[in-house]
């Protein structure tokens, strides 16, 4: 699962990666494959958690793969929309719906023109530029569960810089209870530490983002398998 830091090195000036399985084995997993001239790259929340949902992580990850090399030229919403078909496909039932599907957020990135695409199933992009953290919001579907067959997800596009940050995560991370009140550290808190941390390192923002999860966490559990993934655009 962990990220090869050399392929990142060669198209990214900087990485975080967090991922704490609920259990031994987890529903969310991080997809990199390089398609010569893009790499393509995905934080994915498949249904469950434990081995039913890394069961479903593998045939996912191999869709996945499948589809971004059977089409390197095509976006990432085609790569979705395909592997939608496929999931429905392999485990759908008569009444044409499944029960297991899986929240993605799925990316492009050029690394010659700094073009970046984007496609979500319930998972946003979060963008950092110039101390400003905006939301590319997804489409509000998952791949596979009771999407429709034919559904079509949606492209963004945007041209990044140099030094620009690019945030994918579960929904772990954002649901997770704690705190003195015992309620979730929401969006709203996982924004505050990305914009406290400003422009120092990934590495850095990486070992104070689980140093407040864990103070979050306190003496409870933890209630979901988590998985964020940061990256800098280098030059």
């Amino acid at each position: 699962l962990n990220p090869d830091p050399a392929q990142l090195a060669t198209v990214f000036a900087d990485f975080c990666f967090i991922y704490k399985p609920k259990d031994i084995v987890s529903g969310d997993f991080f997809w990199l494959a390089d398609l010569g001239g893009r790499i393509a790259f995905a934080v994915a929340d498949c249904t469950g958690h434990g081995v039913p949902g890394a069961m479903m992580s593998v045939l996912a990850q191999n869709l996945l793969d499948t589809a971004a090399r059977t089409w390197p030229r095509e976006s990432p919403a085609h790569w979705l929309t395909h592997v939608n078909q496929q999931l429905i496909s392999k485990l759908g039932t008569s009444q044409g719906d499944i029960l297991d599907g899986m929240d993605v957020a799925l990316c492009a990135f050029n690394p010659v023109t700094h073009e970046l695409a984007f496609a979500g199933a319930n998972r946003p992009l979060w963008y950092w530029h110039s101390g400003q953290l905006e939301e590319v919001r997804s489409d509000k579907m998952s791949v596979g569960g009771h999407t429709a067959i034919d559904f079509s997800f949606s492209l963004h596009t945007r041209t990044v810089e140099a030094g620009d940050r690019i945030f994918l995560f579960s929904d772990g991370i954002v649901d997770q209870f704690g705190g003195p009140q015992t309620r979730k550290f929401t969006p709203a808190r996982l924004r505050e530490s990305i914009l406290d941390a400003g422009s120092a390192s990934l590495s850095e923002l990486q070992t104070n983002l689980l140093a407040h999860i864990r103070d979050w966490i306190g003496g409870g559990q933890q209630t979901d398998d988590i998985l964020l993934v940061g990256l800098q655009v280098g030059k």
